[in-house]
Order: C-alpha cells, then sequence, then structure tokens
C-alpha cells in the first residue's frame, strides 16, 4: 500500500469515526478509489456525512420479540453503514440529554423524545433546549412533574445549569432555588404525556436568577441561560 491511500484511508476514517458512527470499510474504500490527494479523500467523506438525509424511525409500539420498535428501528440506524451526521448527532443529544427507560416506563414518552432529538439533531440549540426543557420523559427522569412554589424541585433546575447550559461552577445554590420556583407548577399525564402548567402550584412573584430579577417562567429562564457568557463555551466543548 502506498504512503499516499495510506494517508487517505487514515483520513476518512478520521472523518467517518468523527462525524458519522463509524469507518465502515467499504466506505472508506469507496472514498479513497482513485483519488490521489489525501485531503480530496476526506473532503469528499465530510461532504456525504454532511449531506445524508435524516433517517425516520419506526412508530411507538411493542413488537413480537419485546423490544419496541422505535427502539429496534434506532439501533438499525445505528447499525447502517448509511448513517450520517444527523444521526450521529442524535445519539449525541441522547447522551447529552440523558434519560433512562428504567425509569420512566413510557414507550410513548421515549418515543417522542427520539423524534425530538431527531428533528433538532443538526438544529439550533436554543429550539432544542426549549423543548426539551417541558419535554415528558426528561420532566419525569428529574422529579419536575408534581413541583409547586412550596415545594420546588431543585434537582430539575441544578441539572438544567450545571449539565445542559452554562456548567458546574457558575451558579450559586440561590440561583437553584429561584430557577426551581420559576419552573415549579409543571404537570404530566402519564397516560397521554400531555404537559400542563397549573397556575395555583406557579410561582406568582419576583426571583433573582443569575442576576436577573423577574416574574420568570421557563421561556425567560431558558433565554437567560442562553445568553450566558458561559454558556456557549460549556455546550461547545461537550459538543
Amino acid at each position: 500500500m502506498s504512503s499516499s491511500l495510506a494517508s487517505a484511508e487514515a483520513l476518512v476514517a478520521h472523518v467517518l469515526r468523527r462525524c458519522a458512527i463509524a469507518p465502515d470499510q467499504g466506505r472508506v474504500a469507496r472514498f479513497v478509489q482513485g483519488v490521489s490527494d489525501p485531503k480530496a479523500a476526506a473532503t469528499a467523506a465530510l461532504d456525504w456525512a454532511l449531506g445524508v438525509p435524516p433517517r425516520p424511525i419506526l412508530p411507538a409500539q411493542q413488537s413480537r420479540d419485546g423490544w419496541e420498535d422505535s427502539l429496534n428501528g434506532w439501533t438499525d440506524n445505528l447499525r447502517s453503514s448509511d448513517a450520517g451526521l444527523h444521526e450521529r448527532m442524535t445519539w449525541f443529544w441522547h447522551g447529552y440529554f440523558a434519560t433512562g427507560s428504567d425509569k420512566i416506563g413510557n414507550l410513548n414518552m421515549l418515543h417522542t423524545q427520539q423524534q425530538l432529538l431527531r428533528t433538532h439533531a443538526l438544529g439550533n440549540f436554543g429550539s432544542l433546549l426549549r423543548q426539551m426543557v417541558t419535554d415528558p420523559a426528561m420532566m419525569f427522569y428529574l422529579d419536575l412533574p408534581g413541583s409547586s412554589v412550596e415545594a420546588p424541585n431543585e434537582n430539575f433546575a441544578r441539572e438544567l445549569m450545571e449539565l445542559f447550559t452554562i456548567g458546574p461552577g457558575v451558579y450559586t445554590e440561590d440561583d437553584v432555588k429561584a430557577g426551581a420556583l420559576a419552573l415549579a407548577g409543571y404537570d404530566v399525564d402519564y397516560e397521554t404525556a400531555k404537559v400542563s402548567k397549573k397556575a395555583e402550584r406557579s410561582l406568582g412573584g419576583e426571583v433573582v436568577f443569575l442576576g436577573q430579577r423577574g416574574r420568570f417562567g421557563v421561556d425567560e429562564i431558558v433565554q437567560i441561560l442562553l445568553a450566558h457568557e458561559a454558556c456557549a463555551p460549556s455546550v461547545a466543548a461537550k459538543v
């Protein structure tokens, strides 16, 4: 094997590891075949990964083998040599906004979340974040349903800052408490996955959150976090 071919294969494999699911050997060979410039082969691989259209998944229903059809469809996508950057980023956001079926136990909620991640995989982070804050599976996983201003859920507010946006060491415990109050009042119907907000359990006054005072709800909390100077570097570092 010539050094040029070896270099091209290494570069293409690197691109596919970063921008797809895995460097399938047959696909690597197709990108390097007849190409003398390793960078040209890598560019072709990158263009392919960026251009692969979103892959659909099957509807949420129980199949005969005991696995959810939607989960089977997703794992089939991940195993496919045709999975590009969209599939890779769907997988990335699934780990970023981590939930677990063992705790949630609701197939429809998990399928809806998968569709949400798939829709926003290569889109605007702010739009994805806003949808995830009131995603039924995410809310159940972090125990937000049933919270009230008398008994706010600090777990969700803390994870929203530490894991999903600005990162650790930037906020205070007072910010956690203020965020929990601003997010209080939500319920989720476990059967229908319908999200609702109960005015009698919601914040009626002002709080101070990350140095800003106001009568905040979920939209305002998300916007404050997105505008914080620590948010973009924290998210970008994880990506």
